[in-house]
């Protein structure tokens, strides 16, 4: 017997679960009951560990691009502070270079989380400057509230990776089971010949077959379905 094959992607499984449980409602499956009951099992509890992976995924997306919005406030509250010190009298080039800091393309290149500690650091150097302008005090206090904004967008970053990690191993372990028992309703439905149902095989698996063709080749696990009878000919032929 050719080796099944089975989809590669959690999509793909789903999609071909819901399409032999939908042809199963238009076919005799008393041959295969037990099977597609099992089946059908194993098809909802891996919709349902898909669904809480999308949940996690969309949970990170979101607070990712939490953290993206917060960054780029970050940056424009760098340059903010440069030109107050640039009103100051300090070079534009290196505004920060009173206060050992980088320039501010160095700066807003660094990550987001070491960008917020040299924001830190500069405040407080700044913040010991009695000398410092209204204005530069201000974009401080900004520069420094963007950076603790940061830092806060970041902290669930990495249990909601630890969080998509766990979802994606539960849903990949009931992988094994959705293709097991798809493995054995594929058997059972291939059997069926021989309980009086022809069709069953080609009628619960023709669309993943039509799929799984290239090139008007069939997939290896899939072999033809049998050919209707011929009609009758007429009385009298």
């Amino acid at each position: 017997m050719a080796q099944i094959r089975f989809p590669a992607t959690a999509g793909a499984r789903l999609r071909l679960g819901s399409s032999v449980l939908t042809a199963a409602k238009s076919v005799n499956t008393r041959p295969v009951q037990a099977r597609l009951d099992a089946f059908g099992r194993a098809q909802r509890s891996y919709a349902a560990a898909q669904e809480r992976v999308d949940a996690a995924e969309a949970a990170l997306r979101a607070a990712q691009a939490k953290v993206a919005q917060r960054d780029r406030e970050q940056d424009e509250a760098v340059e903010l502070l440069a030109r107050a010190l640039v009103a100051e009298g300090q070079s534009r080039a290196k505004p920060f270079a009173g206060c050992g800091g980088p320039t501010p393309a160095a700066l807003t290149r660094l990550s987001m989380a070491e960008e917020a500690q040299q924001i830190h650091a500069l405040v407080t150097a700044l913040q010991r400057n009695p000398g410092c302008s209204k204005a530069t005090q201000q974009a401080s206090e900004v520069a420094e509230k963007a950076a603790r904004a940061v830092e806060k967008a970041m902290a669930p970053i990495t249990a909601l990776e630890a969080a998509v990690s766990q979802a994606r191993q539960a849903r990949d372990a009931l992988a094994q089971t959705w293709e097991k028992a798809l493995a054995g309703l594929k058997r059972g439905a291939r059997a069926a010949v021989d309980e009086g149902e022809p069709y069953l095989y080609a009628t619960l698996f023709g669309q993943a077959m039509a799929a799984g063709s290239r090139n008007g080749k069939r997939a290896p696990d899939t072999p033809a379905p049998p050919a209707p009878p011929a009609p009758s000919a007429p009385n009298g032929a």
